[in-house]
């Protein structure tokens, strides 16, 4: 499966040459990418756009002499609907009705049980109808895209991120869109590095659940196209006049003309070396990451240094699998806040562009990463760096999600007193006695204790001796007692 927009949105899955479905109406004009599953190489090629309340329709392909299912994978991975025992080539409806909600569902063929998925696309139920708007750009300005969200089901809001997609001529940009209004948003894309030509742009809404590990989608529009042009430059020739001369009246030659003198020498012209241009070569590019082991949840700081950039720069990091969150925290050159002409972050990474910086200069960003929930997942951070038209490879660092260290502080009064085993036995109820009994316990506490103690099963008795008193615990009808053997208690004394 693969992001796009940020989000999960088209699996067409050739895990079987001989099984395919399509969902009738999907949309197809995504870019086609193919990439490793489970069960085999899967070709991302289309994505079911479905609305709440209509049916959709799907069409399968299959050997007539095999027997298969096809089932309705939601984003917790369960089935919500299935038919079973089919054969050969079937057209189907389901009605989407009230057990779905807005979000990304897969529709799986699969054979052998459940266990071997020969194919497999995704939907959407959509909350958003997603409009947008761009116009054409000559190169070296800005490409800026607007989007209009129109509410189609109602319910619970978990729009969390709407991105943008550009596409095309070998190049995949994402960039988070800005909100403007209360259902309109903008994203920008510098054009710096795009070649003229055309490109496609399409908008995904995303929410903050996940489906297979990937951000589920609410929304995703058809896409639109821009075309980046050549810039046109007229050049105004300007006429030369040539002087005309007036004929000046010879003179007479003299009676004994004077020689000619010797013409001078042409000086020797002097060659004036042209400057090879710029190169890159000196470019130094460092990456570095606050902590390479967190906790679920946390944060981490990463900085990326160039040293002796010039004329302009862009950032790039990609996070693998995505992240919770990212934002970019600061950009500085030579130690001075700048202020980029692109700078956007999103959860599957991030881009910093900036022109005119100057000569021989030093550019920092810090960029903040929130990680997931789930431990023992390993977030790869991998990206380049342009300076002019060289681009440098960023050694990849690492930030791995580890469970929470250190001992434990305890809940409760039982947690304090119990033993290695987490139970109240006989002797730790002496103890939280003797513990009483030196005002170090409230009798509420030692209740608690007992009544921890009364869970723990096993037929025994203990005596032991307490500041001069001998006591023998008993159980009794499956309650724990005790008397003393050498001390007769006052009255009016608890315990």
């Amino acid at each position: 499966m693969i992001i796009l927009a940020g989000g999960i949105i088209g699996v067409s899955a050739e895990l079987s040459t001989e099984y395919s479905v399509d969902i009738a109406d999907s949309i197809e004009d995504i870019p086609a990418q193919t990439v490793n599953t489970e069960w085999g190489n899967a070709t991302i090629t289309e994505v079911g756009n479905e609305r709440l309340g209509e049916d959709i329709s799907i069409s399968t392909s299959a050997p007539n002499d095999e027997s298969y299912a096809i089932r309705i994978i939601n984003n917790d991975q369960t089935q919500i609907k299935g038919v079973f025992d089919l054969n050969g080539n079937i057209d189907m409806s389901f009605p989407l009705d009230d057990q779905y909600d807005p979000g990304t569902y897969v529709i799986a063929l699969t054979k052998d049980g459940r266990d071997t998925a020969v194919e497999v696309e995704p939907f959407i139920i959509k909350r958003y109808d997603i409009s947008q708007s761009v116009d054409n750009v000559t190169k070296g300005k800005t490409i800026t895209v607007d989007i209009e969200l129109k509410e189609v089901t109602s319910g619970v809001d978990k729009l969390q991120t709407v991105n943008v997609t550009l596409y095309g001529n070998d190049v995949v940009r994402s960039a988070k869109a800005t909100k403007t209004g209360e259902k309109s948003y903008q994203a920008k894309f510098t054009t710096d590095e795009l070649s003229t030509g055309s490109y496609d742009i399409y908008t995904g809404v995303e929410t903050d659940d996940d489906i297979y590990g990937y951000t589920e989608l609410i929304g995703v529009s058809d896409s639109i196209s821009v075309t980046v042009e050549e810039i046109e430059i007229h050049q105004r020739s300007t006429p030369t006049s040539t002087p005309t001369s007036t004929p000046t009246p010879a003179s007479p030659p003299p009676s004994n003309p004077a020689p000619a003198p010797a013409p001078a020498p042409s000086p020797t012209p002097t060659l004036t070396p042209t400057p090879a241009p710029t190169s890159n070569t000196s470019i130094d590019v460092t990456r570095s990451v606050s902590s390479t082991e967190v906790t679920s949840g946390a944060q981490v700081t990463i900085t990326t240094e160039v040293n002796g950039a010039n004329g302009s720069v862009s950032i790039n990091s990609t996070y693998t699998p995505a992240a919770n969150s990212a934002a970019i925290q600061s950009t500085t050159v030579d130690g001075v806040s700048a202020s980029p002409v692109l700078s956007q972050a999103t959860v599957n990474g991030s881009t910093v562009t900036l022109e005119n910086i100057g000569t021989d200069v030093t550019v920092t960003i810090t960029e903040e990463l929130t990680v997931g929930e789930r431990v023992n997942v390993t977030h790869n951070i991998t990206g380049n760096v342009t300076v002019g038209k060289e681009t440098f490879e960023v050694n990849p660092m690492s930030v791995t999600v580890v469970s929470q260290t250190g001992p434990e502080e305890p809940q409760s009064v039982v947690d304090e007193y119990a033993g290695e085993d987490g139970k109240i036995q006989p002797r730790e109820l002496l103890e939280a006695i003797a513990d009483f009994r030196a005002g170090e316990l409230q009798p509420t506490d030692v209740l608690e204790i007992i009544a921890a103690f009364r869970d723990w099963r096993r037929s025994s008795q203990l005596s032991t001796e307490i500041g001069g008193r001998r006591l023998r615990l008993w159980r009794i009808d499956d309650y724990w007692t005790w008397t003393t053997l050498s001390y007769v208690r006052p009255e009016n004394t608890w315990l």
